[in-house]
């Protein structure tokens, strides 16, 4: 197979930066107890921008296991090195002389492995021996680190071509060659391979086609994807297309092939213009984090936000989610900022209308209480009233000041 890798081709030099790759990308992998281990071998830097890569293409197919064969593999392993370890502390309980019935047996017993991705940076001795695939070796190697799986990424020059060659425990999965002047990628059948490797076959790998990117959803759940692919489950999926700009699409696809195509049009949001004033008048205004140049955006989405600066000034964003024309910033001069003042409104409003609700219920109660024992607590009751409408009033100027604090920060 003689085809390009120019999507994988990459400015990614350093073995230290591999390393840190796959700490990022595999970082919530480390909770889980027994993960299903796969060693990725970093040769040197010549192989790096293919590394990365194909780390890349292992995340999204591997993310899950859902494999019952490598699964089972897994577990085997896991039980192999439970009884090693179960052995070793057997051995040092009777050289110690200590009591070997308190070394227990622990067997793993879950039920579902997550992927973990393990970069290994080997000596150059070790390396000749991977580079021949020599079965002994590499044996040794899973064994010492624990692995499930060893994956070698080989790269050598000849006449300005890249031959490149990928290796599973050993044995060559993929050959292709890198060429500037060939337009075609390996990466599809990688990502088939990978997906019906780990997944399965319970997973189909689906190429996205549409008039712009979007997220997919299926059954309400977000879909992980890989430049244009998702691995969607098989059979009957309510898919769910969505992107910024664009009107979501809802569908019913099937999916019964281990490849298949899902092709959309999604169609544009309707915009309208929106003219954005600011008092004191600045021209640092951003919308959607573009500047605006003169305060008129032609086309804008909604919801929106809108950030004006001034200096000497508190920064101001204003968010909308409905449709508007016009909007009108308020800057607050900077010296008079108070930035506890709006929670210090939020405390008198609340306040006011608690006791304003508090006075007006202890008129009523005594009236009640006066009609049906006889009092004459007339002169109480409208003392009580009285104060019900003074908090009224105040509550009501509480609540404008409230607003102002709200919308303008005074």
């Amino acid at each position: 197979m003689v085809i390009s890798m120019t999507s994988l081709r990459v400015i990614f030099t350093g073995r230290k930066k591999i390393s840190i790759l796959f700490l990022l990308l595999f970082i919530s992998f480390s909770l889980y107890s027994s993960p299903y281990r796969i060693g990725v071998i970093v040769d040197d830097d010549s192989t790096v921008p293919y590394v990365r890569s194909f780390s890349s293409i292992l995340s999204f197919a591997a993310s899950r296991l859902d494999s019952d064969v490598l699964t089972s593999l897994a577990r085997e392993n896991d039980e192999m090195i439970a009884e090693r370890d179960y052995e070793i502390a057997l051995s040092s309980a009777y050289r110690a002389e200590r009591d070997s019935k308190s070394v227990s047996r622990k067997m793993p017993d879950d039920s579902q492995y997550v992927c973990e991705i393990v970069p290994l940076e080997l000596s150059e001795e070790m390396m000749r021996f991977i580079s021949t695939s020599d079965d002994v070796a590499i044996r040794y190697l899973k064994y010492v680190n624990d692995l499930d799986e060893l994956y070698y990424i080989r790269q050598e020059e000849d006449d300005g071509l890249d031959f490149v060659s990928i290796y599973l425990d050993g044995q060559i999965l993929f050959n292709f060659v890198y060429s500037e002047y060939v337009e075609s990628s390996a990466e599809e059948e990688i990502l088939l391979y990978m997906i019906l490797r780990y997944r399965s076959g319970k997973y189909s790998l689906v190429h996205l086609q549409g008039n712009t990117i979007a997220a997919v959803r299926a059954s309400g759940k977000m879909l992980e994807r890989y430049g244009d692919y998702v691995a969607m489950p098989m059979g009957l999926n309510h898919i769910t297309i969505s992107s910024p700009t664009y009107e979501s699409e809802t569908i019913d696809f099937i999916a019964d092939e281990s490849f298949e195509i899902l092709q959309y049009d999604l169609q544009k949001v309707r915009t309208m213009p929106l003219f954005i004033s600011t008092i004191p008048y600045t021209d640092e205004v951003y919308y959607q984090g573009e500047r605006v140049i003169g305060g008129y955006v032609e086309d804008t989405t909604y919801p929106f936000s809108i950030i004006a600066s001034k200096e000497g000034f508190e920064s101001r964003t204003v968010q909308s989610d409905i449709g508007e024309h016009s909007i009108e910033a308020v800057l607050l001069d900077s010296s008079l900022y108070y930035p506890d003042r709006l929670d210090e409104k939020k405390n008198e409003f609340y306040t006011h209308l608690l006791v304003t609700l508090l006075t007006y219920g202890a008129s009523i109660a005594t009236d009640v209480v006066a009609d049906i024992y006889d009092l004459h607590l007339a002169p109480f009751t409208t003392l009580v009233r009285g104060v019900s409408i003074l908090e009224l009033v105040r509550t009501f100027t509480a609540l404008f000041e409230y607003r102002d604090a709200l919308s303008y920060g005074i």
